[in-house]
């Protein structure tokens, strides 16, 4: 059965705590750090997440991306996704430290997706960005089988999420975390991509 979003607040300090550890790789990180999140929103229905460089946001690349617990049908539709990227989205999207629901956004180069999503029964998601000024950063989407509105004081949480999500993917770089493993314990995290050397 699909659950609905419920905000937790109480799980913030699992999300701090997954999001500043040193101890994994980044694989392993980006998943924690997804289930997080996740936890602060009660669950929800299923979460995609990935490590990216969008510095040059003429060559978007996905360092890592993960999906957990979505189904095969979604899985596809975010593939598809990343082949849209525009120079413009990627600018809007991925350069800035942000919290917004995809129904909100509506953006015109994803609408293939948003419309492919909700027919598999996911009409909205809830995007967590957190982007260094230098344009690396960590995106989490969690997908609701509900259309949404969150409160302005949920949503200016999860901005702050966003700007947790920048600093502790910056701090790990500068101290030299790196990606060790490609192997994830959870069965239900598969790789989107290949992950990039």
């Amino acid at each position: 059965m699909r659950q609905r979003w419920q905000f937790r607040p109480e799980a913030l300090v699992g999300f701090l705590e997954a999001a500043y550890r040193l101890d994994l790789d980044d694989r392993a990180w980006l998943s924690g750090v997804m289930e997080a999140s996740r936890q602060v929103l009660g669950r929800g229905s299923w979460v995609h997440g990935a490590i990216y460089d969008a510095s040059d946001v003429t060559a978007f690349r996905v360092i890592h991306m993960l999906v957990v617990d979505g189904p095969a049908e979604a899985t596809a539709l975010l593939a598809r996704g990343v082949e849209l990227f525009t120079p413009a989205f990627v600018t809007r999207s991925f350069r800035v430290n942000q919290a917004s629901l995809s129904r909100k956004l509506a953006e015109p180069e994803l609408a293939e997706v948003y419309a492919g999503l909700e027919a598999i029964g996911y009409p909205d998601g809830l995007g967590i960005n957190g982007s260094d000024p230098s344009g690396l950063g960590v995106f989490v989407g969690l997908w609701c089988a509900d259309l949404t509105s969150l409160p302005v004081a949920e949503m200016n949480t999860y901005r702050r999420m966003a700007h947790h999500l920048a600093m502790a993917h910056r701090g790990r770089r500068r101290l030299g975390v790196k990606s060790r493993s490609d192997v994830l314990a959870h069965p239900a995290v598969r790789p989107l991509v290949p992950p990039v050397a």
